[in-house]
């Protein structure tokens, strides 16, 4: 009896050691936010193969919104699913460069829309677990916004999660880039020089990025003859002022060309035009 009570003895005073052990990772720096078109990618750098989950807060019973890796074997991995003292079968390999991607609308991801500034904001919870089953205080929370704006280049991600430490996460999603020319036709060459009368097509056109996000809206145009004397031909709704001049602007299905067949005209005793507007 007396050996016996040794031995469990030993044995609880090894358990308790082996508990003190805490785990050796972490993440490195920052994770990396990937505001696409369809889906939002969050890319996370550790110091070891991750041996744990990286799932979304308050989703982690759906299978979809859960990655689960395996670093290495370890004798406290057991199956989320099945019973207790059995090793999980590798779910998918964690090396140092882990992540997660989400479409839209995924995982309970809240989608608003903001007047100021303007635009859409996709919000959600990230928690990278280093433990296949629990929260240990190694672990980390992140609260992952990706904003999409109409008109002002601006992007914030903001974290308030509680008994995790929360760290800032900024992206942006490029603004287009546009170009206006006078053709002869939709897809004629450029013209730089003309005639009174001749037929020509002004040409706006952004690329194609920007179909994905971003509409293209052709307004407040003028004309200068290059010594002060403005014109207004498109007004601020995008509405052609004189019909003699600039008809009604055409746009294609993506809004991102935009075209208006005009003839050529000029001021009296000037021989240049100059053309502005506002996309």
């Amino acid at each position: 009896m007396q050996l016996v009570a040794t031995v469990l003895a030993a044995l609880s005073s090894f358990c308790l050691l082996a508990n003190a052990i805490p785990i050796d990772n972490g993440v490195k720096g920052y994770p990396h936010v990937t505001c696409g078109p369809h889906s939002v990618t969050v890319d996370v750098d550790t110091e070891r193969p991750l041996n744990g989950r990286i799932y979304v807060k308050g989703e982690v019973h759906r299978q979809e919104c859960v990655r689960t890796f395996t670093g290495r074997p370890e004798p406290w991995a057991v199956e989320n699913s099945g019973g207790y003292g059995q090793p999980a079968p590798p779910q998918e390999w964690g090396g140092e460069k882990v992540g997660i991607e989400l479409k839209f609308g995924d995982c309970n991801m809240r989608r608003q829309r903001t007047l100021h500034p303007r635009g859409v904001e996709y919000t959600f919870t990230m928690v990278v677990s280093f433990h296949p089953l629990f929260l240990t205080k190694v672990d980390r929370a992140y609260r992952v916004r990706c904003f999409y704006m109409e008109a002002v280049k601006t992007v914030n991600a903001a974290i308030d999660v509680s008994m995790l430490t929360t760290h800032q996460l900024n992206e942006q999603f490029p603004m287009p880039t546009c170009t206006y020319h006078l053709r002869r036709g939709l897809d004629g060459p450029p013209i730089r020089f003309a005639k009174v009368g001749d037929k020509v097509t002004h040409v706006w056109q952004c690329d194609k990025v920007a179909g994905w996000v971003f509409g293209m809206l052709v307004h407040s145009c003028f004309v200068d003859d290059g010594a002060g004397n403005k014109v207004q031909l498109i007004d601020n709704k995008g509405c052609g002022v004189d019909r003699h001049l600039v008809p009604q602007v055409n746009y294609d299905n993506l809004l991102i060309t935009a075209h208006a067949e005009t003839h050529v005209f000029k001021y009296a005793d000037k021989q240049h035009l100059f053309f502005s507007c506002t996309v």
